[in-house]
């Protein structure tokens, strides 16, 4: 593709129109969104629109079709209601930014000419942020949960918590992936086992799913969407957890809201030693919070951070909790 003219201006005339543009583009391409790791709602909305950092944000729990009304003929009996809100925790708006010259713009007209040019490239930077940032935080959730399993002192509140943490790890390094274990782990959330869909797994694990074709992997063409799955696990790649673990999660699994993306150009007269340069700045606040989890870090973490144990703390129930995690043999 030719690119015409030799400016950032030239190559974005509207700051405001590639800003939506790329609103567009991670709607459409979000994997926790078309996942279906992610739930959102006012709550979440309200974190976003701004205040402190952190907020509390009340937990979303999963439809409950436990409760129900029986109709009678009383007109004056009232029926109960229910929600979709529980308990109240922190939670974390990330506010991340990064900055562009025009060379590594031009770069992107090139590279992504077929799937929308600049704005896709953006957009792409994003949604891997929110992927990655995503899954620290899962990780930093595993190791408290480890921290808790591997107690052996003789404190009452955490031997509780230990038993009651006992299902959500299973699995051994020593042993080949089974997908018994993967199903056994899922019936520990007991009336959310079907909800659990989603697999987040290493690139060699994945290959040897790939690898089994004949035997329940299925390609995005094949299943219609933008996942591969297997056995009916919609797949998402990442090396977060190494290549002897992995995690199982259910649809709803993360408090997840992004705000529109913001552009702007930024001109240094006194860059490039007095000849001046040109920035495209992008900044995006968002959340993406492990629902059930009440956050204990501080206002701007990396990705380390989040997935320090101490960073996390399990506040409900281990059957309400959306994530399992796997360990197994490295695929040879």
């Amino acid at each position: 593709m030719t690119i015409q003219g030799t400016t950032i201006n030239d190559l974005v005339p509207s700051e405001k129109a590639l800003g939506a543009r790329v609103d567009l583009v991670l709607k459409e391409q979000n994997p926790i969104i078309n996942s279906g790791l992610a739930a959102t709602g006012p709550e979440v909305d309200a974190v976003l629109s701004g205040g402190a950092r952190k907020q509390g944000l009340a937990y979303i729990e999963p439809l409950d079709a436990s409760n129900v009304n029986i109709s009678t003929d009383d007109i004056n009996e009232q029926g109960a209601s229910g929600k979709l809100t529980a308990d109240e925790f922190n939670v974390l708006r990330h506010e991340q930014n990064w900055a562009w010259g025009y060379t590594d713009l031009a770069r992107m007209v090139t590279q992504y000419d077929a799937k929308g040019g600049i704005e896709a490239g953006i957009g792409q930077y994003w949604n891997t942020r929110f992927q990655k940032t995503t899954v620290s935080s899962v990780k930093g959730v595993q190791a408290h949960i480890e921290g808790v399993l591997a107690y052996s002192g003789a404190d009452a509140s955490l031997l509780a918590k230990k038993a009651a943490y006992a299902g959500l790890v299973s699995g051994s390094t020593s042993t080949d992936f089974s997908m018994n274990t993967v199903l056994k782990a899922a019936a520990t959330a007991l009336e959310y086992q079907d909800m659990f869909d989603v697999m987040i797994v290493h690139p060699t694990l994945y290959a040897l799913f790939q690898s089994q074709e004949t035997s329940g992997f299925l390609t995005p063409a094949q299943t219609g969407t933008k996942f591969a799955t297997y056995k009916g696990y919609k797949l998402l790649k990442s090396v977060a957890f190494g290549e002897t673990q992995m995690a199982i999660a259910r649809s709803g699994a993360i408090a997840f809201g992004a705000r529109s993306n913001e552009i702007e150009i930024n001109r240094l007269a006194n860059g490039g030693t007095g000849g001046g340069a040109t920035l495209l700045h992008s900044r995006q606040g968002f959340v993406s919070h492990v629902q059930g989890t009440n956050y204990a870090g501080s206002v701007a973490p990396d990705l380390t951070a989040l997935e320090n144990a101490a960073t996390w703390e399990l506040e409900v129930a281990p059957e309400h909790f959306g994530f399992r995690f796997i360990k197994y043999k490295k695929p040879a």
